[in-house]
């Protein structure tokens, strides 16, 4: 009984999905497609290929096809369409819902015909094209009763919709709304070259390569980003002014362009040839141009004629694209972390400056940088060098940009009048790419600090030679002691100055001398000596005159001055498990030279100007009045 009972049940369930899915599955396909008939034309709106519209409603008649380039209008005017304003078209055609519908047959049994909805002769036809091929009209006619809405046609010609008016506004948007007010269709960043003819003898060419634009035309050489990249914002800017149905005699000159601008980018190619002016009045910084584009197919007298409105800057740059566009800076990819030696020289000298490894570089603080020392044969001839200069020769030299493009191509004569035969020269030493070799660039300078110009070039290939500032020349001294490190000594945290003598040399007495305990050194005195002795726990030089020091004094003014002063310090480290080790150092100074001139010199470093702190420091100690001692009693008679 029971296995009747299921059998019964399963067979039943079986019909029901059986009336399912074949009944219930066609009324719902069926209900579907009579929904989607209420849609004049539907998602097939999206896909039209061609768009006319004419009637009493329009001005003039308007032609719309789809191209691989886009919308295009091909009456009243060749031009490329607006998208916007065509896809509002397709947009509300896809959307164009007939509710209610009623049959044209069934007009005829109610004594009505297709004049009582204004569709015999209608205000508005469409005239299109499926994707298909399929060409089809779409007939509009006059409005309800209420004004509400409005009768359509439907394409097959069967029955009458009565769908929205939003149909109408896009259809009567006019020429002006359906053109594209753009000149230029080519996006900026779609650009891959863009040339200019007519603006210089050669013309001016352009090419993006990767992220960087290079000029290919007059010169090859490297354009600038920047200016590129907002003459070409500047040229999508540009919009029609008005279109010329018969332009005057004189348009354009006899060469066929005063202009001629190219656009290349992804699969196109936009030529604009730009007149005479119109002689129309214009605001002050701007000029209106007869222009039209250039189709390629030798019928460029054929093509649409338009004036534009021109901006005076975007006029000059054009004009001048082959000095505008060109690159300024001479060392363009310059990166002062990427140098790894400085060479500065010319026929007589050459200083040469080294980066250090990280592990070389020796303490926090300290220079990263070394400058060889006469000749350099051996590391001991090697000191620190003034990382702060050279990171503004660095800085100076990343920014050098040419004032003037003196010349492509110099003559020996050139080269001799701009001092480029014995040039001062500055030759950069690149760290190595990935897998590959250092790099050396070599910067030719002529001229000198002292001249009214200073001309560039890089190497000898290629030959340009540029004008720069001659103020980078005060960047570039041959003198070594200019690119030392101004700091000599700085004693480590373990290091205490624990005695400090000062010996007046001429009388060889002791002017001042003090002790300290090791726990705080000379920084925990309050004395002026202790104050001038915590000053040399950091010695440094405000300019360095020789880098040879002889004890038995130093050339001031071009006379030899034996050193009026010894000053002594005992230097006290606790060194671990071996205890405290004492040393002892020595400075040497000459009287005060004026009020802010100081020389001092020591064995290690040579002879320099200290700073103004330790020369006030110790002024206070040697000028304050000291105790004579007791007076000395006179001899007996």
């Amino acid at each position: 009984m029971r296995t009747k009972v299921t059998l019964v049940l399963l067979f039943l369930n079986v019909a029901l999905f059986f009336f399912i899915f074949r009944f219930e599955r066609g009324w719902q396909t069926e209900r579907a497609q009579a929904e989607l008939r209420t849609f004049v034309l539907g998602p097939e709106a999206a896909r039209l290929t061609r768009l006319d519209i004419s009637g009493p409603a329009v001005a003039e008649p308007v032609a719309l096809a789809r191209t691989d380039a886009g919308w295009q209008l091909t009456l009243p005017i060749a031009w490329p369409a607006n998208t916007f304003a065509v896809e509002r078209i397709l947009a509300d055609l896809a959307r164009l819902e007939g509710q209610p519908r009623f049959s044209v047959a069934a007009l005829a049994g109610s004594g009505q015909s297709l004049a009582d909805y204004g569709l015999d002769a209608p205000r508005l036809t469409l005239d299109y094209t499926t994707a298909a091929g399929t060409d089809e009209s779409l007939r509009i006619g006059s409005d309800t009763a209420d004004l509400s809405r409005i009768y359509v046609l439907s394409p097959d010609g069967q029955w009458v919709h009565v769908v929205g008016r939003s149909i109408t506004a896009s259809l009567t948007q006019g020429v002006d709304a359906l053109r594209d007010p753009s000149i230029f269709a080519t996006p900026d960043y779609e650009v891959r070259e863009l040339r200019i003819t007519g603006g210089s003898p050669l013309g001016t060419q352009v090419r993006r390569e990767g992220e960087r634009w290079q000029m290919g035309s007059p010169v090859t050489a490297r354009a600038r980003r920047r200016a590129t990249r907002t003459l070409l914002a500047d040229l999508n800017g540009l919009r029609v002014n008005r279109f010329i149905a018969s332009p005057p005699t004189g348009a354009f000159p006899n060469n066929g362009y005063s202009l001629r601008v190219t656009l290349e980018g992804n699969n196109r190619v936009e030529n604009v040839r730009l007149g005479n002016p119109t002689g129309a009045t214009s605001s002050a910084d701007t000029t209106e141009f007869y222009a039209r584009k250039e189709t390629g197919s030798g019928n460029e007298d054929n093509t649409q004629v338009f004036t534009v409105q021109v901006p005076s800057g975007l006029l000059r740059t054009l004009q001048s694209a082959q000095v505008d566009l060109r690159e300024r800076r001479i060392l363009p990819d310059l990166m002062p972390q990427s140098v790894t030696g400085i060479a500065l020289g010319n026929a007589e000298t050459l200083i040469e400056l080294q980066r250090l490894e990280p592990t070389a570089a020796g303490g926090a603080g300290r220079t990263a940088w070394r400058l060889i020392m006469r000749g350099g044969a051996t590391p001991a001839d090697a000191v620190a060098a003034d990382e702060a200069a050279i990171q503004a020769l660095l800085d100076r030299l990343t920014t050098l940009s040419a004032t003037e493009f003196a010349s492509d191509a110099p003559t020996r004569g050139d080269l001799e009048d701009w001092g480029l035969i014995s040039p001062t020269t500055v030759t950069l030493t690149l760290a190595p790419a990935a897998g590959g070799a250092a790099q050396r660039v070599e910067l030719r300078l002529g001229g000198d600090r002292g001249s009214s110009a200073a001309y560039a070039r890089i190497g000898e290939i290629p030959p340009y030679v540029y004008r720069v500032d001659p103020a980078l020349f005060n960047y570039l001294s041959l003198d070594r002691n200019v690119w030392r490190d101004k700091l000599l000594r700085e004693l480590a945290a373990g290091e205490r100055i624990t005695a400090v003598e000062i010996l007046d040399l001429t009388t060889n007495v002791a002017l001042a001398s003090e002790t300290y305990p090791v726990e705080g050194g000379a920084s925990a005195g309050t004395t002026n000596l202790a104050r001038f002795a915590a000053l040399l726990r950091s010695l440094r030089a405000r300019a360095f005159v020789s880098d040879m020091f002889d004890p038995g004094g130093v050339a001031t003014s071009g006379v030899t001055r034996p050193w009026r002063y010894r000053v002594s310090i005992r230097v006290n480290q606790v060194a671990g498990a071996t205890g405290t080790q004492q040393s002892t150092q020595e400075l040497y100074l000459t009287e005060r030279l004026g009020g802010g001139l100081q020389r001092a010199g020591v064995a290690a470093y040579g002879v320099f100007d200290i700073e103004q702190p330790l020369i006030d420091a110790f002024s206070r100690v040697v000028d304050a009045p000291r105790d004579p001692g007791p007076p000395s009693v006179p001899a007996s008679p």
